[in-house]
């Protein structure tokens, strides 16, 4: 049982094609960091009150930083060493045009090093959404512009941690490897899970389509 809900995720990746570099950093940023705090929360004991959720998350807390929360999930197994080192690429990414609003750009080195160090899959998923419903106009991956390639690949890095927020803390907690939960079959999947990839689905439709 779980209320997490992305269902604004496709609207939101359809209205970040038409910001800038920097805009479409800060606020998916914003997003993501507000989805996995909400995820922590719900697998956490005793926050009943706003003042419970500051002493953990406000400025003087222990999970402050999502670089902590990023270091908590990962060495309580709630994240793979995999999706822990993307988000810790995307925060440093993320740092970088929030230290240095519009003077920095993808184009520059480090970010670079740090995009390239980010592993997720959206090039097989546009491939195997474009066979399946050839009816909905998806262009190649490789044919899409690089900003697209790039709202693309932060849909993955989301979905992927929320996956594993969602399913690891339950399968530690009954003493199941992870492994055998978060790579199951489609229709063993729990309903929070396949809204969230219903809704990845969409938002890679929607930016990989032909704007009209």
């Amino acid at each position: 049982e779980s209320d997490f809900s992305v269902e604004d995720m496709p609207d939101l990746f359809g209205r970040l094609k038409k910001e800038s570099e920097t805009a479409q950093v800060l606020i998916f940023s914003a997003w993501l960091e507000d989805k996995i705090r909400y995820l922590i929360k719900s697998h956490l004991l005793e926050i009943n009150s706003e003042r419970d959720e500051k002493e953990l998350f406000g400025p003087n807390g222990p999970l402050a930083g999502f670089s902590s929360r990023i270091l908590m999930m990962k060495h309580l197994g709630w994240l793979s060493p995999r999706v822990a080192n993307n988000l810790n690429s995307w925060r440093k990414i993320r740092n970088a045009f929030a230290h240095r609003a519009y003077k920095t750009s993808f184009q520059d080195q480090k970010i670079k090093d740090q995009w390239n160090r980010m592993e997720t899959s959206q090039a097989s998923l546009l491939k195997a959404l474009a066979k399946e419903r050839p009816d909905i106009g998806l262009r190649d991956f490789k044919a899409l512009p690089t900003a697209e390639q790039r709202l693309a690949k932060l849909v993955m890095l989301a979905s992927g941690a929320f996956h594993e927020l969602i399913l690891a803390p339950v399968a530690r907690s009954w003493s199941i490897s992870p492994g055998d939960v978060l790579g199951g079959k489609w229709d063993d999947l729990p309903k929070p899970a396949k809204r969230l990839w219903d809704n990845s689905t969409k938002a890679i439709v929607r930016i990989a389509q032909e704007d009209t």
